[in-house]
């Protein structure tokens, strides 16, 4: 596709579509071999597939956790939760000692080489919520999805990791707004978002298999997410080149308000669901077809 791209139309910027395909015709193989997190990463092809890297990284390694969690359940939720706390740790002291902050002055950073190759695109720094969804799924699997949770727990955990979770997405819209937010406290964010957020997803999953959400687990057992998360793999590799395509093109300058910002917001995610659904009926759907006419043999 972003080979295609630069031949889809024109623009005062569209030229920056030549750089995305130069990286690209030098470095595919990275992509190919999923180490493009950690080689040539100031030059990656199409950098926002560093997620396909850490995914297949992820993956590499996910039958220590499972077979440690089969074998000796005792170690194996020790294991887990070791790496959860060490990864954590370890974000921490990145974002302390490379000084990565939350402050309106500081946001730059969050788009420097730096900001990129030494916490956003490692593993290390992300595993957390991959593992995080292995031992939620080994519990649900153990249980077979029949847990009984006294209903004063289900509602204060629910409020709590609820409420952690809207902290995690919204608490640093003050500074926006000129507010202040140290250093100690920053990296406490950075180290601790990717633990509160899939915690808080992993508990919702976990009442919804157990149908102990009430109406919540009606609504996400409706067929209708099974199609949208069968495209959600392709809206994300196709999003940011329908964005791009539609900046590069635009002969005039933008004047960013609420209004434009929606009106964008639902354009590119419209756009990306047409594309992501060519996509997948072209190139992953024949694949998956194979890999159960495979499984059937």
């Amino acid at each position: 596709m972003l080979f295609v791209a630069p031949h889809l139309g024109d623009g005062p910027l569209w030229s920056e579509l030549a750089d995305q395909t130069d990286r690209c015709r030098a470095n595919w193989w990275t992509n190919l071999l999923y180490v493009n997190n950690f080689v040539h990463t100031d030059h990656m092809c199409l950098e926002w597939s560093w997620f396909l890297a850490n995914y297949a990284q992820f993956s590499a390694v996910a039958p220590v956790f499972i077979v440690t969690l089969h074998a000796v359940p005792a170690v194996g939720i020790f294991l887990c939760c070791t790496v959860v706390v060490v990864s954590s740790t370890l974000t921490g002291f990145i974002a302390t000692h490379k000084g990565f902050g939350l402050n309106s002055a500081e946001l730059g950073q969050l788009f420097s080489r730096s900001y990129m190759d030494d916490y956003l695109i490692k593993p290390y720094c992300r595993a957390p919520p991959y593992v995080i969804g292995i031992l939620t799924g080994y519990l649900l699997y153990r249980a077979q999805c029949q847990m009984e949770i006294n209903k004063v727990v289900q509602l204060l955990t629910s409020f709590i990791l609820a409420s952690c979770s809207l902290l995690v997405l919204f608490g640093t819209v003050g500074v926006a707004n000129g507010g202040h937010i140290s250093q100690p406290a920053a990296s406490f964010y950075m180290a601790m978002s990717h633990v509160i957020w899939p915690l808080g997803i992993a508990w919702f999953v976990a009442l919804s298999s157990t149908a102990s959400a009430g109406w919540m687990s009606k609504i996400l057992s409706r067929p209708a997410w099974c199609a949208l998360s069968r495209l959600s793999l392709c809206v994300y590799l196709i999003h940011p080149v329908v964005i791009l395509l539609h900046y590069l093109s635009t002969r005039t300058p933008l004047f960013v308000t609420p209004f434009t910002m929606v009106f964008f917001f639902i354009g590119h995610t419209m756009l990306s669901y047409v594309a992501a659904l060519v996509m997948y009926l072209g190139f992953q759907s024949p694949f998956v077809a194979l890999q159960q006419l495979t499984k059937s043999v």
